[in-house]
């Protein structure tokens, strides 16, 4: 079987055409990506130690004092951020945090690759949840919300709200 140049020709402009409409696409969906906004939300229980260095685990331990938010822009626009929530199990509750604790305030403008860390009183929440009627080990996330109305939730992290309860009682009694 023999092939022509005008087939060589047609093969070479569909090989060139399909090479095109990849790189378009492509330039598409990187040019989509760089337009939008996107924040990670990082929730992890932790304490401070000299220098107001934080130290920051997946799960409760004993030395745990606060809940540390951990917020950074991975996008290319700037996101501000105006609230903080957690969003509790029965009927999406939503549990408000007034003021959490930083070197900066909420709202507030994250630039690209801007990071700021937040704590919030471990006690604090301890005694909100509780007072809702919350008893038994959960699931607890936080959820940031924009100035566009994004809402943006973290992982999740277990949260033994009777553990907790009794830890602080320990404490009030020593």
């Amino acid at each position: 079987m023999e092939i022509s140049w005008a087939q060589i020709a047609q093969i070479v402009i569909a090989i060139v055409a399909l090479y095109g409409a990849v790189i378009s696409t492509y330039n598409l969906v990187i040019a989509r990506s760089e337009g939008k906004r996107k924040i990670k939300v990082q929730l992890s229980y932790g304490y401070f130690i000299a220098g107001a260095s934080v130290v920051t685990y997946p799960t409760y331990s004993d030395l745990s004092t606060h809940l540390i938010v951990g917020i950074v822009n991975i996008g290319f626009r700037p996101v501000t951020v105006k609230q903080l929530h957690f969003t509790l199990p029965k009927h999406n509750e939503k549990l408000m945090v007034r003021r959490p604790q930083s070197h900066v305030e909420l709202p507030h403008e994250f630039t690209e690759g801007e990071a700021c860390t937040f704590w919030i009183e471990l006690g604090d929440i301890v005694g909100g949840i509780y007072s809702l009627g919350y008893e038994k080990p959960m699931k607890l996330a936080i959820s940031a919300l924009d100035t566009t109305e994004n809402i943006t939730k973290s992982n999740s992290i277990e949260f033994n709200v009777n553990q907790l309860v009794e830890r602080f009682k320990e404490i009030e009694h020593t």
